[in-house]
């Protein structure tokens, strides 16, 4: 056809079928979902604690743009290196 490929409609795609699952199969999803529930839960904790940080650090250096800078420059320099 003519017409570019983002106009023309997309193919259905087809479910899997559906089917039984063993016991040890099901252990073994645990095992790769349990990582990644504790990866969300460090995401989170760091989180709050970066925000709590951030609170006091405004509260004490009222000059949020000079404080994002600071920390998003300290960030490159830690990261750069290990991303080379």
């Amino acid at each position: 056809s003519t017409q570019p490929s983002w106009l023309v409609p997309a193919k259905p795609a087809r479910a899997a079928p559906l089917r039984a699952v063993s016991i040890d199969e099901e252990q073994q999803t645990m095992a790769r979902v349990a990582p990644l529930l504790g990866f969300l839960g460090l995401w989170y904790a760091f989180n709050a604690a970066f925000n709590v940080q951030n609170k006091v650090i405004l509260n004490k250096f009222p000059y949020p743009w000079a404080a994002s800078w600071f920390q998003l420059a300290s960030g490159i320099l830690f990261f750069v290196p290990a991303w080379l």
